[in-house]
């Protein structure tokens, strides 16, 4: 009689899926949770465990995740949107069972415009006399803002300018018409 041996090895279905709803708002300070990248990730149709899968971020930047699935912002990342590729693997599988997904994060900053109400000019009739920079009272991400990351642009007319480093500019001619 003839024997024959057979092993049948029975994997799950792992599925981990694409994040691409995350937002986040960047510290000066320190960094900032954004979400769980497994929370939307499943094994054999139901939601998946630190117990029964590990995650791995495969790619690196200001973006990272933790042995929990945590997905961490850098401090001091600048607006914009980012991506990061995460493995998630089934625990004890042999062969391993493991997919991928990727991570997307919109990164927004929060401007801190403040109204400039201290000037005091002394007209000269020879040039346009510098008033002071209406940008020094101003943040981005808690951070003073620099001509390096913002722009700066006057909105109205009259005899005031700034200029695209936030000088403050009075003209030297005021004309009044009266009756």
């Amino acid at each position: 009689m003839i024997q024959q041996k057979a092993t049948v090895v029975v994997t799950g279905t792992l599925d981990a899926k694409d994040d691409t709803s995350f937002t986040a708002i960047p510290s000066a300070a320190s960094a900032v949770t954004v979400g769980d990248v497994t929370s939307n990730d499943t094994l054999n149709g139901v939601a998946v465990t630190t117990i029964n899968t590990d995650v791995t971020a495969v790619t690196a930047g200001p973006l990272s995740i933790d042995a929990n699935g945590i997905l961490t912002l850098a401090p001091n990342t600048v607006s914009g949107t980012y991506k990061i590729t995460y493995q998630l693997c089934e625990v004890g599988a042999n062969p391993a069972n493991c997919d991928t997904a990727e991570a997307t994060v919109v990164v927004t900053g929060t401007l801190d415009a403040k109204d400039d109400t201290s000037f005091t000019a002394i007209p000269s009739a020879a040039s346009a006399v510098t008033v002071g920079d209406v940008t020094s009272n101003d943040t981005l991400n808690g951070v003073a803002v620099t001509t390096i990351n913002t722009d700066v642009t006057a909105v109205t007319a009259g005899p005031l300018s700034i200029d695209a480093n936030g000088i403050f500019n009075p003209c030297t001619k005021y004309r009044i018409r009266y009756l």
